[in-house]
């Protein structure tokens, strides 16, 4: 994988608030290092061209605190607040897949996920993961991502035991517990068969992360702590910032606050008795020269009465400059927060260069080391607290100063965008790591025949994979044109990685193909027409797919058909037989083989990769419409083996000979005899398209020939389940009918009296 450029998905539920702009301006950075980057939200406020904002499917129900019952009406959910128990339902769908990706622009190699309560659920993004193989981080910015709902879990262990083991103190209506116990079942189920991944917000959410039954066993656990602009928030104006306010150079200003004060997280009243004691360590005069200020939209009046020095309620202030300013004029910042992954305050305080003292979590765990940068005390101890503010109360100006300075330096250094980036470079490493530790080798299947005319762009395709080839075996049919000597020239170059063979008599496509795949030596094989074009990112895909699904045995993907000249069409080659249409319709009991019976191959060839076999493989002749892929797509598909991967890995060129041109003019055809079959599942018509089918195409005959009698039985259930639906149509039709006369006679009886 030598191409360092990557395509990266974030996925939040807005572009405001502090975890979701925060999310944002990482995905800016990597995307002015040239990663591609796309950004989905629920709600979107302002143009960004790299944020795109994705619409609720038809009928989708927000579910943000409320049941939904069966009648579509909403019952509120009693829960305690102090929790943010906000997941109701992990297996509800905000929208399909296939709408999620239209509105991206490439297919992600790495999706980050951020805030998305009442958004994506963690089985939306195992969907997604698994329609683009991309690993997913989960960005935790609190413990939403681990726990069965709940954003802080503050005493509750469900996080750590499993949430069935404890008796949730969330969601307080005895009745609805289960709730959260199937919500953590879901989100374990989708975290393991996802491999998803944690990327903490803090050391403090990495540690519970570790702790969780979740993500326990994830080593290592990278982690960004909260992003800050110095550019904005430094201490730069210190010595005018009490003149803006009008605040006196002669006072002792405590800072403290949040956006609500009244939220437990918060520890406002722990803020106040550590002043009630701080107050008991003063002298008199001491006392009158302090003053606080609480910084709040939402004020706990009745916290706020308690404090006995001189206080001022100032407003939430929105504006970052003026903030920074009122940070700057205060002579000390005091974090009395619980639980909370930050608070953003904190850091923004310290790049202020403001002495800080602060409980024991969140963001202070990265930034502060104890009587260096700030003071850090035991969680809820206020008298502790109090110590600490003792101490830079009576500090003197220039000690302050200097704290202040290695406050703002540790904020620059740990809590800038430079260091996000590299953390980012360090995780992208890792992955790429850890898919080499689980790499297949690859052998390339080449079949050629009179192909001088497109077999270098072949050959120049494949070698200029981002996982390149171990080997690539070329089985030549007695070709009569330059083809051989093409072949020759690249063996020379490349005497390590070619193997050719020249049939001195014409095999047929089919069986030089047997002897192609025969030769081949490596785990995963790659089967190659001479006139195509594969993409960089073809051999890489399909390796992750086979990591990604260890049970398969092969993979199908798609085509982008192309122009004898490359000239791109509009059409794939599923859209060629109608299998892109079947694969985005929603039928029940899709049943692959079955389909690939009643309306055609689906596997071609050039899009067709397996694992070695263990016997060598015999194809049949005497089947002109059975050739090797259809032969082994069959097999693959009766064991329930095969893979379809939607993404388009190359190009299928288009040639007269081919008569493509025909194929395209029958899609609509094809769609309308799928969705004939599938939704209006009419059985009569069914099996007279059915019996067509028997009676005119070769794999019927086939699969009779094989004398497999597991592949005929699977061929004979499926006429069967058919005869089986016309029974159980005529027994209603009959009962109907019955039902109708029925009725018809009780009327009739009414109207005569």
């Amino acid at each position: 994988m030598h191409n360092n450029t990557r395509k990266i998905l974030f996925i939040t539920s807005g572009d405001q608030t502090g975890a979701n702009t925060a999310l944002i301006k990482i995905a800016e950075a990597l995307h002015n290092q040239e990663h591609r980057v796309a950004v989905l939200v629920r709600n979107k406020s302002e143009y960004n061209p790299i944020v795109t904002q994705l619409p609720a499917r038809n009928g989708y129900a927000s579910e943000l605190g409320f049941l939904i019952n069966k009648n579509g009406s909403k019952t509120r959910l009693n829960r305690d607040p102090k929790y943010l128990f906000n997941t109701i339902n992990e297996e509800n769908s905000y929208q399909d897949t296939t709408v999620i990706l239209k509105h991206l622009s490439f297919i992600p190699e790495i999706i980050f996920v951020g805030i998305t309560f009442d958004f994506l659920t963690s089985t939306d993004i195992l969907k997604l993961s698994e329609a683009t193989l991309a690993t997913v981080y989960n960005m935790a910015v609190d413990m939403n991502h681990f726990t069965g709902g709940c954003h802080f879990a503050w005493d509750c262990t469900g996080y750590i035991k499993g949430c069935n083991s404890v008796d949730c103190p969330a969601v307080l209506d005895p009745e609805y517990k289960e709730l959260v116990s199937r919500n953590f079942s879901i989100k374990k189920e989708n975290a393991q068969k996802g491999n998803f991944k944690i990327l903490a917000g803090t050391k403090w959410t990495a540690t519970q992360a570790q702790d969780s039954l979740i993500y326990k066993n994830q080593q290592p656990i990278f982690n960004i702590p909260g992003i800050i602009e110095t550019g904005i928030f430094n201490p730069g104006k210190r010595k005018i910032a009490k003149e803006v306010f009008g605040l006196s150079d002669d006072k002792f200003y405590i800072l403290a606050g949040a956006e609500n004060t009244l939220d437990p997280r918060k520890g406002y009243i722990y803020f106040v008795k550590s002043l009630h004691a701080f107050w008991e360590k003063l002298s008199q005069s001491e006392r009158e020269k302090v003053e606080v200020l609480s910084l709040t939209r939402i004020i706990d009046e009745e916290s706020h009465k308690e404090i006995r020095f001189k206080k001022t309620f100032i407003p939430y202030i929105k504006d970052d400059r003026l903030l920074a300013l009122m940070y700057q004029a205060a002579d000390a910042y005091v974090n009395s927060s619980l639980e909370d992954s930050g608070p953003a305050m904190l850091i923004e305080a310290m790049a202020c260069g403001v002495p800080v003292a602060s409980f024991n979590m969140g963001a202070a765990q990265d930034y502060i080391t104890n009587e260096q940068t700030g003071y850090i005390v035991e969680n809820k101890n206020h008298e502790a607290l109090a110590v600490s503010l003792l101490r830079i109360f009576r500090a003197t100006s220039d000690e302050r100063l200097v704290m202040g300075e290695k406050a703002f330096a540790a904020i620059s250094e740990k809590g800038s965008m430079n260091q996000a980036m590299k953390t980012m470079d360090q995780l992208f490493k890792h992955e790429q790591q850890d898919f080499f530790s689980q790499c297949r080798s690859i052998s390339v299947a080449l079949c050629t025949h009179n192909g001088e005319k497109h077999i270098k762009e072949q050959l120049e395709s494949i070698l200029n994979q981002n996982l390149v080839a171990d080997e690539i075996v070329i089985c030549d049919d007695a070709s009569t044109d330059q083809t051989w000597n093409i072949l020759e020239s690249y063996r020379t170059r490349y005497p390590q990685v070619f193997r050719i063979y020249k049939n001195k008599k014409q095999l047929g496509i089919v069986k030089n193909f047997e002897k192609a795949i025969n030769l081949c030596s490596r785990e995963i094989i790659f089967l190659c027409d001479q006139d195509d074009v594969w993409f960089p990112h073809k051999t890489e895909t399909v390796i992750r797919v086979f990591n990604r699904f260890p049970h398969i045995e092969a993979v199908s993907h798609n085509l982008q058909i192309c122009k004898e000249d490359n000239e791109l069409t509009e059409y794939s080659i599923w859209d060629t037989m109608g299998f892109g249409f079947f694969q985005q319709q929603k039928y029940p009991d899709k049943d692959y083989f079955s389909h690939t019976l009643f309306f055609g191959n689906m596997v071609t060839g050039a899009a067709l990769c397996i694992k070695k076999p263990r016997e060598p493989l015999i194809f049949r002749e005497g089947y002109p419409k059975v050739i090797h892929d259809y032969q082994l797509g069959i097999e693959y598909l009766s064991k329930k083996t095969m893979h379809f991967h939607h993404e388009n890995l190359g190009l299928y060129r288009q040639h007269e000979e081919q008569q493509i041109g025909p194929v395209l003019d029958k899609i609509d055809q094809h769609e309308k005899s799928i969705n004939i079959y599938y939704a209006a599942n009419i059985p009569i018509l069914n099996l007279i398209h059915i019996a067509r089918r028997e009676y005119s195409e070769d794999i019927f005959r086939y699969i009779k020939h094989t004398n497999d009698q597991y592949l005929i039985r699977l061929a004979k259930q499926a006429k069967i389940n058919q005869l089986k639906n016309c029974f159980r149509l005529k027994i209603w039709t009959d009962v109907i009918k019955l039902i109708l006369r029925k009725l018809t006679e009780k009327l009739l009886s009414f109207l005569k009296g």
